[in-house]
């Protein structure tokens, strides 16, 4: 299976989703113009990924700010790393936020309610 790679502009984040060492990154701002045809890559590469995922899948999400249709998307991909864990494989969420994002660590800690899986808040600098 081949890697997903999307590179970051002023409207949409940085996708780096690595098949053989399950290491999955969005960084960055994520308000495309269209977001359903946006994420459909990146859903799509995700369903293939459950087939066969390598032993242990890490999500990172770098988010400085999404828009409430994105959100959708974002949790969706949440959902669907954490379905990984239904099935015996090991998953787990970093949910990185800039130490003052007030909203964005709220954010994360009700998809860690949420979500029920390895989910690590982090504040940065």
């Amino acid at each position: 299976m081949e890697n997903l790679i999307l590179e970051q502009s002023f409207k949409t984040p940085e996708i780096s989703f690595q098949a053989i060492s399950g290491e999955l990154l969005l960084k960055g701002r994520v308000f495309p113009e269209n977001p359903e045809e946006f994420f459909s890559p990146v859903i799509h590469w995700l369903q293939q990924y459950i087939q066969n995922p390598a032993p242990e899948t890490r999500l990172e999400l770098c988010l400085s700010y999404f828009n409430s249709t994105s959100s959708e998307y974002i949790f969706r991909i949440c959902k669907m790393v954490q379905g990984l864990t239904r099935s015996g494989n090991v998953a787990r969420i970093i949910w990185q936020y800039e130490i003052e994002d007030e909203d964005m660590k709220q954010i994360g800690e009700d998809y860690a309610d949420i979500l029920k899986i390895n989910f690590e808040l982090k504040a940065v600098n």
